[in-house]
């Protein structure tokens, strides 16, 4: 492997989380750890993502959600928004996120001069996942996770506030990041809260066809937790 296929794949762990579970940016068929739930009536189709890949990667994707959509499954997609239009607001909430993950999110994916970004070496050589280029119709489909204000305030309610400092103004957004950090907290933001909200949505929803398009990492929690609420588990493309 080379360094930068090295550096993307640390920045992928990192931001997801440690998992058994991985794709390569270089993959080109969604479908190859896709996995189908179903319980009596209900059906999930799970196409596990990656935020940087192939363009052929998406393409496929955008081409299956369309058909999908129009056999009359919903479409659950994964993103993280600020919860809020108000600028200053968002200003202070990414700084509160950077303190927990040291992460500046704006152009986390995109912002070759975003030094906390894991992923700056891959943005020429791979594609950014988008909803157009997945075929999201932000009318139709459901986005089935929180945001960043309600994860801040949680995190905040349960544990501790996250106390900004001299350091955090001083250090501009993009700047490589030295502050004091919250790390406890990192896995809470990054996957244990919005984790646990999936799983209550899948469970509490009444649409019996889903697309589930969500981070490849977040499968190693999702698929015991559906287990054990009765679903049974199959590979995409296999009968029952």
């Amino acid at each position: 492997m080379t360094k930068n296929f090295l550096i993307l794949l640390c920045g992928t762990l990192l931001l997801g989380g440690c998992s058994s579970s991985f794709i390569s940016f270089k993959e080109k068929n969604p479908f190859r750890k896709a996995v189908v739930f179903t319980k009596n009536d209900k059906e999930i189709v799970y196409i596990p993502m990656i935020h940087l890949g192939q363009p052929e990667f998406y393409g496929q994707i955008k081409r299956f959600v369309t058909q999908k959509r129009d056999e009359g499954y919903k479409i659950y997609y994964e993103k993280l928004t600020y919860g809020t239009s108000d600028s200053l607001l968002q200003d202070t909430l990414l700084l509160k996120v950077r303190k927990i993950t040291g992460y500046y999110f704006k152009g986390i994916y995109t912002d070759k001069n975003n030094e906390t970004s894991p992923f700056k070496k891959g943005f020429d050589s791979y594609t950014r996942q988008s909803e157009e280029n997945t075929g999201i119709d932000l009318s139709k489909d459901f986005r089935v996770d929180l945001n960043m204000r309600q994860l801040v305030a949680q995190i905040e309610a349960d544990h501790s506030p996250i106390v900004l400092d001299s350091c955090d103004y001083a250090t501009p957004p993009n700047a490589k990041y030295n502050c004091k950090q919250y790390k406890e907290y990192s896995r809470l933001f990054l996957r244990t809260y919005r984790d646990e909200y999936l799983l209550a949505t899948l469970l509490a929803t009444p649409h019996k066809k889903i697309i589930l398009l969500y981070g490849v990492n977040h499968y190693d929690f999702l698929s015991p937790e559906l287990k054990k609420a009765g679903f049974e588990e199959r590979k995409w493309g296999i009968s029952r």
